[in-house]
């Protein structure tokens, strides 16, 4: 069982996030929902699409579409050059980060609430945070996220794909 450690007789288990910056701020991406982490290509517009939908991009040999994540939740803008790719229902989606840092573990019951000052907006899409030394990571959660984009109230599945 990989991930649970016995420490007086309870049993903590740890998530593994990916630690990546956008609209200035650090999010933890759950490491089980990432197909990959790509450098940004070309990315093409697709007309009549939100705002945040940035377009389709070619990753890997796979059409995936471009989501800026900092777009969608009002966060300022950067210069983003990395796609973390999930899987959506079959389909490969690409969410905008400037920077790809490191992987983290984190027990969940080191995850607290966000404050009430936070907008609804990210509230709606994250786990909670975590305090790093002198630095906060907002953790999202994927499912949540997309199911906002979609609108179809379905969660995210994370989905091995062979090949």
């Amino acid at each position: 069982m990989s991930g649970l450690v016995s420490r007086n007789s309870v049993d903590v288990v740890q998530e593994g996030y990916v630690v990546a910056r956008f609209g200035g701020h650090s999010f933890g991406i759950p490491t089980l929902d990432i197909q990959d982490v790509v450098r940004l290509h070309a990315v093409t517009p697709v007309p009549t699409a939100p705002s945040y939908v940035r377009g389709i991009a070619n990753m890997r040999g796979r059409v995936a579409t471009v989501i800026d994540p900092a777009s969608y939740l009002g966060l300022p803008q950067g210069d983003p050059d990395h796609c973390v790719t999930v899987v959506w229902k079959g389909a490969l989606c690409g969410f905008l980060v400037e920077e790809v840092d490191r992987v983290i573990n984190i027990a969940p019951r080191a995850i607290e609430r966000l404050p009430f000052t936070v907008p609804q907006t990210l509230k709606a899409v994250s786990k909670g945070v975590f305090e790093e030394k002198d630095n906060l990571i907002i953790l999202l959660d994927l499912g949540k996220l997309l199911v906002n984009i979609d609108g179809t109230g379905e969660e995210l599945e994370p989905l091995l794909i062979e090949g």
